[in-house]
């Protein structure tokens, strides 16, 4: 897999209005307290880029909005201003280039006391607008953050909240791998997939609660249910970020919540994600959390090994090579490598042909030629650097070579008289071990 580091930031441009453009990602999520009672957190977060001059401050308060089964407004749980924290915008990683960052957090919350209800209770948090720098949606796109309360089938629940920050900060064609699971305070069974971001409200109305303003505008958010973002081709739930779509669109697995793949383009896109919760096989309901990808071109070297005949893996950079049964001689220049700019700054390369116990299988040429000792299975590694900024930036392949044995069957007979034995001498050759299995037919039936 690739071994350059990869540094996690949330970094966001700012949008064309104040009206909410700030906003930048958010996730609701609740904790059962005892008799009917809830604490409610909203993350949300927000740019504090000093660039930004038309990003709005966080509201005091926020409100969290509370619907029945049937869509119908209950009441506002005003959440005040939380102490704020400004993320660490270091970047660790040589192989970046530094950027202006500044991010903010804040963790709003609250208590309500839910009494059973039949079909539960919907939470809301909506706001308007998304930024308008993102590709994959239209300027304008508002946003819905929803958690259900689902205390007529369980009582005692509380709901599922992702264990990391998001990687808001990626490099394009690269390999992207993080851990995007969830904690869930129950122990119930959680299942992970990506989904469509939510619209909601609207530039005319930006803040559809009691702290909203403007003619027209509602004091409460709109009924769920609630529609998608609506998202350009080729961009969708399950292609947040690749154009055109391909094999390197990102993945979740279902049961790890890890997130892989590799982004082909630079850019500003949503990506959201559910966490399903299940407790003994029944559905209890879901947590999304969208946020924003920022993805930037990297001085990443790459190195892909691209054997035929044979089989690679594009998201593992692990190749399989197998050599006729001729030669145990291989030519490695089926590889692949991407030298980024500077361009000026040459590539590196180490070879490591993996025989075991031996210390001159080794090689610093880019497409070097080795002959193997025997037959067998050896793990071969590839290393690609290039200095920057006094520090090595590098990535790494893999690939199996496997060399099998010849064998040539072969014998000479002499011939007798009739009833007398005739003589067949065995000219068999091996590559590898002595040969020690013989099966003749004589074409007698014998």
């Amino acid at each position: 897999m690739k071994k350059h580091t990869l540094s996690f930031l949330l970094f966001f441009f700012c949008g064309f209005s104040a009206i909410a453009s700030h906003i930048v990602g958010a996730e609701l999520f609740y904790d059962y307290l005892g008799n009917n009672n809830f604490k409610i957190t909203l993350r949300l977060y927000r740019n504090c880029n000093a660039s930004c001059t038309q990003c709005a401050p966080y509201g005091d308060p926020e409100y969290v909005q509370i619907f029945d089964s049937l869509g119908n407004y209950i009441d506002s749980i005003a959440m005040p201003l939380p102490v704020q924290d400004t993320i660490p915008s270091a970047i660790t990683n040589p192989c970046l280039t530094p950027i202006d960052v500044c991010i903010e957090q804040a963790f709003y919350t609250g208590t309500y006391n839910f009494p059973p209800r039949p079909g539960g209770y919907t939470l809301v948090y909506q706001r308007c607008c998304r930024n308008a720098a993102i590709q994959s949606i239209p300027a304008n796109t508002g946003a819905t953050y929803v958690a259900h309360i689902s205390n007529d089938r369980f009582t005692v629940n509380s709901s599922p909240r992702f264990t990391q920050r998001p990687p808001l900060f990626i490099c394009a064609n690269s390999y992207l791998q993080f851990d995007n699971s969830a904690t869930d305070p129950d122990g119930d069974s959680l299942s992970y997939s990506l989904v469509n971001a939510l619209d909601g409200a609207s530039s005319a109305c930006p803040n559809p609660s009691p702290g909203g303003a403007g003619s027209g505008c509602n004091t409460w958010a709109s009924a769920p249910p609630y529609v998608s973002v609506p998202y350009y081709t080729p961009y969708s739930a399950i292609n947040p970020t690749n154009n055109p779509s391909n094999t390197g669109n990102l993945q979740i697995d279902p049961v790890t919540g890890l997130l892989t793949g590799i982004p082909n383009q630079t850019g500003i896109f949503v990506v959201a994600v559910a966490v399903s919760e299940y407790r003994h096989g029944v559905y209890i309901g879901q947590t999304i959390r969208d946020y924003q990808f920022n993805i930037v071109v990297c001085n990443i070297p790459t190195v892909n090994l691209i054997y035929l005949p044979g089989t690679f893996n594009p998201t593992s950079n692990f190749g399989t090579y197998q050599l006729d049964c001729t030669t145990r001689t291989v030519n490695f220049n089926q590889v692949s490598f991407y030298n980024p700019p500077p361009t000026n700054v040459p590539l590196s390369f180490f070879w490591n042909f993996g025989v075991p116990g031996s210390t001159t299988d080794t090689s610093t040429q880019e497409f070097p030629i080795f002959t193997y000792p025997d037959t067998g299975t050896y793990f071969v590694t590839v290393v690609v650097s290039k200095a920057q900024g006094g520090q090595g930036c590098y990535d790494t392949a893999h690939a199996l070579v496997i060399t099998y044995p010849t064998l040539t069957a072969g014998f000479s007979a002499v011939s007798g008289c009739q009833d007398s034995a005739a003589v067949f001498t065995d000219h068999s050759t091996s590559t590898s071990s002595g040969i020690n299995v013989w099966n003749w037919t004589f074409g007698d039936g014998q």
